[in-house]
């Protein structure tokens, strides 16, 4: 039976055909291919031992012990079915064409570009981290301890606020009219950091005293809610190792947007819309330059 899996898995190998088209263009070129580590060749063309391994690094997500025999002959007999079809697409001028020369080198971009931010990445300051660490972590961090019914307008809500006024107690509102998950629990919603709520929640949390509740509904995409400010703690400073990963990603997150931004001062960046626009704004007064010259030699 022909293997058809390639027909299926194209999407799948792609990005590794691509990391590799640039080696095997120069191979089968190369009149002594014989001298190419491959795995096999395709009408000389060859499929690269590195190409392979990508491939089959990925098929077994880092596992060598799933790389059997019979996964690896699986894996190249794919990869001959994707050589030839790409031999294909060759012979009949495809890869000339503009969408298919797009896409191709939209890949070649993808595949450079995430390459080079691996390598920003890679192996972030230790020191920088700490540095990090302490910046984080200097002040104390807020816990916030809060109640909260959720309806699904503002006019219950407002109801809720002047029956809280007379004295009613929260907790039974929120089981009897909150729509939210924490109703049956009379909202409570435990401790948190404000930066794990939606901002205007976690805004309104933090301008209450604790056993205060909010004068106004307090609107979200989730609908609107009256908040109860329960208590509020410190929460200790966590141990580095605890963290440390975090920051480092954090870390490598900050170079890559810093190298980003110097590539972009450095660059010669030029828009063509920009560059049309201001050329038609430009030609009016140019035109109109031109007639009062000619007005004025007549």
């Amino acid at each position: 039976m022909k293997h058809y899996a390639a027909l299926v898995l194209v999407p799948a190998l792609l990005l590794g055909a691509c990391q590799q088209q640039t080696s095997n263009e120069n191979a089968a070129t190369n009149a002594n291919t014989t001298d190419v580590d491959a795995v096999a060749w395709v009408n000389d063309q060859p499929i690269s031992r590195d190409m392979f391994e990508f491939h089959l690094m990925r098929r077994t997500q880092g596992q060598p012990e799933l790389a059997g025999p019979e996964a690896r002959e699986a894996l190249l007999n794919e990869l001959v079915d994707l050589t030839l079809l790409a031999q294909e697409a060759e012979n009949l001028g495809l890869g000339e064409e503009p969408e298919v020369r797009a896409q191709l080198d939209n890949l070649r971009q993808a595949v450079l570009a995430q390459a080079a931010v691996e390598r920003l990445a890679q192996n972030p300051d230790e020191a920088l981290i700490k540095e990090q660490y302490e910046q984080q972590y200097a002040e104390p961090q807020q816990e916030y301890h809060a109640r909260h019914i959720l309806v699904d307008d503002a006019e219950t809500a407002q109801q809720l606020i002047s029956e809280l006024d007379e004295g009613a107690d929260f907790a039974e509102l929120a089981q009897e009219h909150s729509t939210g998950p924490t109703g049956p629990n009379g909202g409570d919603l435990g401790w948190f950091m404000p930066e794990h709520m939606v901002p205007p929640f976690a805004q309104a949390v933090q301008q209450l005293e604790p056993g205060q509740y909010t004068a106004e509904p307090v609107q979200t995409q989730f609908g609107f809610h009256v908040i109860k400010l329960e208590d509020t703690r410190e929460q200790p400073k966590p141990e580095f190792d605890r963290v440390r990963d975090q920051l480092a990603m954090e870390v490598s997150q900050n170079a890559i947007e810093n190298r980003l931004q110097e590539l972009r001062d450095e660059a010669d960046i030029r828009l063509a819309d920009a560059e049309e626009a201001s050329a038609a704004e430009q030609a009016p007064a140019d035109e109109t330059d031109t007639q009062g010259a000619e007005s004025a030699a007549n």
